[in-house]
């Protein structure tokens, strides 16, 4: 028996994914009403992949940060489902997530968003305790959704009913490492604003976010980045390892541990220290 399709649309977005997006494609065009991607242009074979796939819908866009790209998907895709899910190229779903979802929304039961945890692969190895990162909220009832940035980061604005699922979504990035060098270079600069303009920056928008979320904000804003520059990676190194037990992940906790602090965290206080000596 062929089981109808889940009533959700599913939003992609990509640059330079050609060795993820199948993956990611492959997990959900079969079992979702509608799939569509956004593409920043890629110059790689992201796009040739994504048309081999009948029904899928592309788009187009530059991209300035993940909550501008999230929010013009929103406001210019034409999305014809009220329950949306935001998948990332290097992330595929597994059948018992799709049947979990499907149960919840056969079960008429009212949601605004759903949390999702996440299963986090690195270098061939699930970081149970490494990666250490809460639920997130991915599935949402599309009426009224903005999305806000800060540095690197991005925030669902999105009050209302929150449900959570039990079974995780599948983070495998395929891209070799230099990929995540170049991600996170450029993200550093985007931390390194933020931090030189933070007493400029209106955080009111953190009222409509999650209790954790504004607890997460606070510590960032009133301890962390008061902490003494070049410190502070060691702090987030013997925080991740130590007592988010990323130890007990291994090699790779310990290769993904200090990439983040170490390499990481450092990039983004030289980065800051450049810009205040420039400015000198």
């Amino acid at each position: 028996m062929t089981l109808e399709k889940v009533p959700t649309t599913i939003l992609i977005m990509t640059q330079n994914e050609e060795d993820n997006i199948k993956y990611a494609l492959d997990s959900v065009v079969n079992d979702f009403d509608q799939v569509i991607v956004t593409d920043s242009y890629s110059t790689d074979k992201t796009m040739d992949i994504c048309r081999e796939y009948p029904g899928l819908e592309i788009y187009q866009h530059e991209f300035l940060s993940w909550a501008d790209q999230r929010n013009w998907m929103l406001n210019n895709c034409s999305i014809r489902n009220d329950i949306i899910l935001f998948l990332d190229a290097d992330e595929y779903l597994i059948f018992p997530f799709i049947e979990e979802l499907r149960q919840i929304l056969n079960s008429k039961e009212k949601f605004d968003s759903i949390y999702i945890s996440i299963k986090y692969i690195f270098l061939g190895s699930h970081l149970k305790y490494a990666y250490g990162h809460p639920k997130i909220k991915r599935i949402f009832n599309k009426r009224g959704l903005l999305f806000t940035g800060e540095g690197a980061r991005e925030y669902a604005n999105k009050e209302g009913i929150a449900l959570s699922m039990k079974t995780p979504f599948i983070h495998c990035d395929r891209k070799p490492i230099s990929y995540w060098i170049e991600k996170h270079n450029k993200n550093a600069d985007r931390e390194t604003i933020i931090f030189l303009q933070k007493g400029e920056i209106d955080f009111s928008y953190t009222y409509t976010l999650p209790w954790r979320l504004k607890t997460k904000i606070w510590i960032r804003n009133n301890f962390w980045n008061r902490l003494p520059l070049m410190v502070r990676p060691g702090f987030y190194f013997i925080y991740r390892y130590i007592f988010q037990l990323g130890i007990l992940d291994k090699r790779a906790g310990l290769i993904y541990c200090y990439l983040h602090a170490f390499w990481y965290q450092s990039l983004i206080d030289i980065k800051i220290l450049e810009k205040r000596t420039q400015e000198k």
